[in-house]
């Protein structure tokens, strides 16, 4: 059974999320502060996108128009280090009462703001070797030297870590070496890759290159069987999750590019603002409906966002949403 016949006595989140009107408004809030980075992952969804951005102190007076309504933060890029301004947003997020996160490739210390939020995720993708060769070189050293700091600080959340076709022999290395740490977990995640198809049937539902998160590319043969190796010998490891959840039970449905049984969207469990303040509706397809300065952002939630998420329910799901990674940034 599919997304699209699915029953009518479907559980919990998913039936809220098959009902479009009913979603509530979220309590989370995704904010991409920036889709700068310093550093030039292959990997990376927001690889050569870039996007106006607007400083906070120019967005503030948006979010104080909703911000009773939620009760966490979560600050993200591609690199939210690199703006001048993200103490400015942390102290001001906190000030409301608001828990707050950041995720950061962990390069460029900023102390300040690793001891000011609840909780500082990073990422990683293998040992030094294997990540210099990735993130390019010093760059594991930096991000040890920001978990040190935020193990100091009692901060430190999850480490996340891609695994590729180079990289994917140095992740057990990596997974053991942080168990020994204090961390919240390890999010494992295999790379995500979409073939020209798949661009162009998202192009020919009417969503501009602008829009969509979509980075090239196919896996090399015998990828597949390597990550699903990996999975089996971390099992026992209680930090470590996996991204797609279900990659745990079957890795077709991610590699194969289809839709899987039951599968909704996360996206209903946060609302996301952009660099400018535009409310999209997820970081892979990154459509706006209006902005937090400019607009009512419930009545957004309510109406043309509700409308999209009608039609991606429709639709059965997108073809960029097939391997999407989160079910929720929700914390």
């Amino acid at each position: 059974m599919t997304a699209r016949g699915a029953s009518a006595t479907l559980p919990g989140a998913l039936a809220a999320w098959r009902d479009g009107p009913t979603v509530p408004f979220p309590r989370s809030l995704v904010y991409d502060l920036t889709l700068d980075c310093n550093l030039r992952c292959p990997m990376c969804l927001y690889q050569g996108q870039r996007s106006p951005q607007r400083p906070f102190s120019e967005l503030a007076r948006g979010f104080e128009r909703f911000v009773d309504r939620i009760d966490s933060v979560y600050i993200i890029g591609a690199e939210p280090m690199t703006r001048g301004d993200l103490p400015e947003a942390v102290a001001w997020f906190k000030s409301r009462g608001k828990r707050v996160a950041v995720q950061s490739n962990g390069t460029i210390m900023r102390e300040d703001v690793i001891a000011a939020v609840d909780r500082f995720d990073t990422s990683l993708d293998g040992l030094e070797r294997a990540n210099d060769a990735v993130r390019g070189p010093g760059s594991f050293v930096r991000t040890m030297g920001s978990i040190d700091r935020a193990l100091a600080h009692g901060t430190m959340g999850t480490v996340s870590t891609v695994a590729m076709e180079d990289t994917i022999a140095d992740i057990e290395p990596l997974v053991r070496l942080l168990e020994q740490l204090d961390v919240a977990g390890i999010d494992l995640s295999p790379v995500v890759r979409y073939t020209a198809a798949e661009r162009d049937r998202m192009a020919a539902l009417g969503f501009g290159p602008d829009e969509l998160a979509m980075p090239a590319g196919t896996y090399a043969a015998g990828f597949r069987d390597q990550f699903d190796g990996l999975l089996r010998r971390l099992d026992p490891a209680p930090l470590v999750s996996v991204s797609p959840a279900y990659l745990g039970r079957t890795s077709a449905p991610f590699f194969d590019g289809r839709p899987r049984h039951g599968q909704s969207c996360g996206a209903v469990y946060s609302l996301r603002v952009g660099p400018a303040g535009e409310v999209i509706h997820c970081g892979m397809l990154r459509r706006s409906f209006g902005s937090i300065v400019d607009d009512d952002v419930p009545a957004l939630w309510r109406g043309p966002m509700r409308a999209f998420r009608q039609r991606l329910y429709r639709a059965g799901l997108f073809p960029i949403c097939y391997r999407c990674c989160k079910r929720s940034w929700v914390w």
